[in-house]
């Protein structure tokens, strides 16, 4: 399957970003642990870091920058007819 991912996670995920787990500081940081991931190789992945927010990203009130991230994401990316 070859189709660009976007991944948008919250500096404060304790779920994701936890110490033994995936490096959330910054999008380059998770954009190179996607790329080593086996599933989708040779597809692009982009990443947004989103301050202020955890792992449930739509109940913070950063929610509206993510959203906004994913729609200006999706516009770039996604055809449509």
């Amino acid at each position: 399957m070859r189709v660009p991912r976007v991944i948008v996670d919250g500096v404060g995920d304790r779920f994701s970003c936890a110490p033994d787990s995936t490096d959330c500081s910054s999008a380059a940081a998770i954009v190179a642990v996607a790329a080593e991931q086996p599933f989708c190789p040779g597809t692009r992945v982009d990443a947004v870091v989103i301050p202020d927010a955890g792992h449930a990203i739509d109940l913070y009130r950063s929610a509206q920058t993510a959203y906004c991230h994913v729609i200006e994401w999706l516009d770039r990316y996604v055809r449509i007819g």
